[in-house]
């Protein structure tokens, strides 16, 4: 089977979009095209980034969250984890629930070939660097989304085991340094799939190997596990951006952040607040999470892209 150039799958991205009906939602054609075009410019940025890390032996898991030497790179990451949980806007969600319905673009399967062979075989560094982070993030979103979709907390215990960050990038360099699995993957009309598939593997063992540490535990490291089982719970019913500031603030996460650092690792649900507002926030947001633990409340209001991706799976109306 003939493969896609980066032109192509450019061309078929902006018919997508076209077809979507999000050009007309963002302003029409000039806007979408000078979104793309500074898109491109940041992907340049990213890829520099990548393979100044790959060349100083960062692991890519690693560069993802690497504000000093890969900015662009954490903010992108940033934002397509935010993306699965912070509520989409109002004016989009008619926009969302249709995209959501109508699955997969038929020519999906095509595109993430394309993207598997530059990955494993790519012309140029960049282009291979861009690929290895496309197919990361996607093995990263499917890994996240299982987890909300099976009420599994991997934080419930800090400190142990791989992140999905991990297991994705392990997946990832298995794919793009044994040749074997690198040409398997390839003959397949879809190769993200097997990918997300071996990372569903290694994410169950990940699971199971925290279940039985918990088997065996000390009471009191029971007891604190459950302590912070019922903190993350309390978070999960407060607005995403509320959750991130007090999980941070908490100590929840494997490192605290400084607020300028905590908004470029979420510019979707942090970005757009300034310094003084991020403490605002933080402030009420205490106030929400006391309330949400004596009076049982569920203070999340809108619908995000996992709401509306798990009703789908389930059938139900979100």
């Amino acid at each position: 089977m003939e493969d896609l150039t980066p032109l192509d799958v450019a061309s078929r991205l902006r018919a997508q979009l076209e077809a979507s009906g999000l050009v007309d939602l963002v302003g029409g054609l000039q806007v979408l095209e000078q979104g793309l075009s500074e898109i491109a410019r940041g992907l340049d940025l990213v890829a520099s980034e990548l393979l100044a890390a790959e060349a100083a032996d960062v692991p890519l898991y690693l560069a993802v969250r690497d504000l000093e030497r890969c900015p662009h790179t954490a903010r992108l990451h940033g934002l397509l984890s935010d993306l699965l949980t912070m509520d989409v806007p109002e004016e989009l969600l008619p926009w969302a629930r249709r995209l959501v319905a109508s699955g997969a673009a038929p020519d999906a399967p095509e595109v993430r070939r394309a993207l598997t062979h530059w990955a494993v075989r790519a012309p140029g560094p960049k282009l291979r660097m861009l690929a290895q982070l496309a197919l990361f993030e996607a093995v990263v979103f499917n890994q996240r989304l299982l987890l909300l979709a099976s009420d599994v907390r991997l934080d419930v215990v800090p400190g142990q085991g791989r992140t999905v960050e991990e297991i994705a990038d392990l997946e990832v360099l298995r794919a793009t340094t044994l040749p074997e699995y690198g040409d398997d993957l390839l003959d397949l009309e879809d190769p993200l799939p097997v990918l997300v598939a071996k990372a569903f593997e290694q994410l169950g063992l990940q699971v199971e190997e925290l279940r039985e540490e918990l088997v065996w535990a000390t009471a009191p490291v029971r007891e604190a596990v459950e302590t912070r089982r019922e903190l993350l719970d309390i978070l999960e019913r407060l607005p995403p951006a509320d959750a991130v500031l007090l999980h941070n603030e908490g100590g929840l996460g494997a490192e605290v952040f400084e607020v300028e650092d905590l908004r470029h690792l979420h510019p979707g649900l942090l970005g757009g607040l300034s310094r003084d507002a991020i403490y605002q926030r933080a402030r009420r947001a205490r106030t929400k999470a006391r309330r949400v633990a004596a009076e049982a409340l569920h203070l999340r209001a809108g619908v995000s892209l996992a709401d509306l991706l798990l009703a789908d799976i389930r059938g139900v109306q979100p």
